[in-house]
């Protein structure tokens, strides 16, 4: 078993996150284009982001693009809400 990682600032916590995080995700971008199955929970959102990032760091990309299935009828929820919001706060169509 590992010993547990201490930081000395909170910000470190979160950067290594985000860098171990950029790293997974770009290890699975092989196109220049992605789709994600956007929810509106806190998973997908950060795997969005994050491709949405990379995909600009190289050329400017934006080749990312979020889908949300909702039923509105059938089961309400809020889904569609928070997708949006997400996909509209990484500037990706959804």
């Amino acid at each position: 078993m590992s010993e547990p990682i201490h930081y000395t600032r909170d910000t470190d916590c979160v950067e290594q996150f985000q860098e171990l995080m950029d790293t997974a995700v770009a290890d699975r971008l092989r196109t220049t284009c992605a789709g994600v199955m956007m929810s509106g929970g806190l998973d997908s959102a950060t795997v969005a982001a994050s491709a949405q990032k990379i995909f600009a760091r190289h050329a400017g990309l934006s080749g990312l693009r979020a889908y949300t299935e909702a039923f509105d009828s059938l089961i309400p929820h809020e889904e569609r809400h928070y997708a949006g919001l997400v996909a509209e706060g990484i500037e990706s169509p959804h």
